[in-house]
């Protein structure tokens, strides 16, 4: 919710719309793309057409909304991507062009850095399934990952290691 408007993601609807959050009023449809996905049961995004494809949309099973100087950054696991749509030009760009998940994923939720942790539009990035330890994917705002916090054997980030092999 951002000055009154509640923006949601409908992954079903493949379009992310605003709404008054007084009233529920639709107010507008701020991204849409064609319905080349669906969602299982399980909530598992299934593809219709390959990658490449659905890359060509603006938005396919859009989830994980995130606003941040005027842009509402969303994820799509169906789209395999981080991206963001102008609120008030409706340009929409490409954020993480090839995000880490592995095959067990449901959805993806994103949050972003204001700049204390990690430079301001730090994409963090979670999928849902056992990965990365249990913590979030980082991507830079340049969409480079960043090892914030890697296992030693991998190297470590800025502090020491937080995590260790086993599942805890």
């Amino acid at each position: 919710c951002v000055d009154g408007v509640l923006y949601v993601s409908e992954r079903l609807s493949h379009r992310i719309a605003a709404y008054d959050a007084s009233t529920g009023a639709l107010l507008r449809v701020v991204v849409q793309g064609q319905p080349l996905a669906n969602i299982s049961t399980w909530r598992t995004p299934q593809r219709l057409v390959p990658l490449a494809i659905i890359r060509l949309q603006p938005c396919v099973a859009p989830e994980g909304l995130y606003h941040q100087d005027g842009w509402l950054y969303f994820a799509s696991l169906a789209m395999a991507q981080v991206r963001r749509v102008n609120l008030k030009t409706g340009e929409v760009q490409v954020v993480v062009a090839e995000p880490y998940y592995d095959l067990g994923s449901n959805f993806f939720k994103i949050a972003l850095s204001d700049g204390s942790f990690g430079p301001r539009g730090t994409v963090f990035l979670v999928s849902w399934s056992i990965v990365n330890g249990g913590r979030p994917m980082a991507y830079l705002p340049d969409g480079t990952q960043w090892g914030y916090a890697a296992f030693s054997r991998l190297g470590e980030g800025p502090g020491p290691v937080w995590d260790s092999l086993g599942y805890g």
